[in-house]
């Protein structure tokens, strides 16, 4: 990488705020060959160079040269570092602290609705964090002790759902972490009949396996 550093790290404290995925940019896996990150370099060029801006979707004006003349720098940008191996390390090694944070709000809406977590996780990324699950401790983000969208049962399980995902990313050996259950388990007291999917021990597999 020489004197001058990296390429990858030359734009890191200007381009935090609005830094691009250089995978998702290119349209390839983490693990995409140099074979395959060319072919699709040279593909993505061909449809954003500036001289075919016509073709570039843009909000409000389809032929804005300034706005394919940045794609395209970010293209090559993007190019230069993939394409040379020290780069490439340097940037998957960095590549969580050059990516904004996904903001706390939408993460705490997603796993409260059930929405599925996000795809294949970067390197270094450190996952859910005690900013995202404090806001479970609020005792007002449920409306009814049921399994409505808005129920305690509907919300901590998609909480315990995502925490699974979560702890399974980073275990060399998956667990198969018990649900969290329903409002019909007998664990929780309700409901006069055990539901099939919840055994007597259901509360101690539970607890057994988040507490060790």
């Amino acid at each position: 990488m020489g004197a001058q550093g990296s390429k990858a790290g030359q734009t890191e404290s200007t381009n935090q705020e609005t830094a691009v995925d250089y995978y998702t940019l290119l349209e390839v896996s983490e693990d995409a060959t140099q074979d395959e990150i060319r072919k699709s370099f040279r593909r993505l060029a061909l449809i954003h160079h500036p001289d075919k801006a016509w073709h570039l979707p843009h909000p409000t004006n389809p032929n804005d040269i300034e706005a394919a003349t940045q794609k395209f720098a970010t293209l090559q940008q993007a190019y230069e570092v993939l394409s040379d191996e020290q780069e490439r390390a340097w940037y998957d090694s960095h590549r969580a602290s050059l990516a904004p944070e996904p903001d706390a709000e939408a993460v705490f809406e997603d796993i409260r609705k059930g929405a599925p977590p996000p795809g294949r996780r970067r390197m270094n990324d450190p996952g859910l964090q005690a900013k995202h699950i404090m806001r479970f401790m609020d005792a007002s983000i449920w409306k009814a002790m049921d399994d409505s969208d808005s129920g305690f049962f509907t919300i901590y399980r998609n909480l315990f759902t995502r925490l699974a995902y979560e702890e399974n990313n980073f275990n060399e050996h998956p667990v198969d972490y018990p649900s969290f259950g329903t409002s019909s388990w007998t664990w929780t007291g309700s409901g006069p009949q055990p539901d099939s999917r919840s055994p007597p021990e259901a509360a101690r597999k539970f607890y057994n396996s988040w507490l060790s």
